[in-house]
């Protein structure tokens, strides 16, 4: 099968490379992504700059399989001698230790008593980034899309990218 790279997309020269895709069912509406069936795949492939429109079927490296013979066979066949059966056990069995009726000695140590301790000075800095509310999404995790109600702010070095009317999700910016 020949397939055409979308632009900007290249393997290097005549070799092989690692195909990865991510699908979301969106089987069960009114659910975020979470709840959603998700498959993940990779394939190794190989792509070639040099190939023609029809590569050439390589030699078969089979040997070629023999006819049946019509012939007699000279020998009658060997079977193996069955293992004889006993009813009797081999070895008698063993009784496991039984535990003792009372423990050897008592506890000598008693549970520490901690106490709290009160911080003696208030913190000098206020917080400079307000909290996400509901929490950032992360990396490959939806925020955003049409009549998509979650947080649509990323986390951890991700960009959120619009895939479609329907559909956005955190991308890491390395990929991007």
């Amino acid at each position: 099968m020949q397939y055409k790279l979308p632009a900007g997309v290249k393997c290097d020269g005549d070799s092989h490379c690692v195909l990865r895709w991510w699908y979301v069912g969106w089987n069960n509406p009114g659910i975020d992504i979470n709840g959603q069936e998700q498959f993940w795949n990779c394939a190794d492939i190989y792509i070639s700059d040099t190939c023609g429109s029809d590569p050439k079927p390589s030699p078969s490296s089979q040997n070629p399989t023999p006819a049946p013979s019509s012939e007699k066979p000279t020998k009658a066949p060997v079977t193996d001698k069955p293992t004889p059966v006993t009813d009797k056990p081999t070895k008698a069995p063993t009784m496991a230790p039984k535990p003792s009726h009372k423990p050897s000695h008592k506890p000598t140590s008693k549970t520490p008593v901690h106490t709290t301790v009160k911080p003696t000075a208030k913190p000098s800095t206020k917080p400079t980034a307000k909290p996400i509310a509901g929490g950032g999404k992360k990396a490959w995790e939806q925020c955003g899309g049409k009549d998509y109600t979650g947080s649509t702010e990323c986390v951890g070095g991700s960009i959120c990218v619009k895939q479609d009317e329907w559909y956005s999700q955190c991308v890491p910016k390395r990929l991007r």
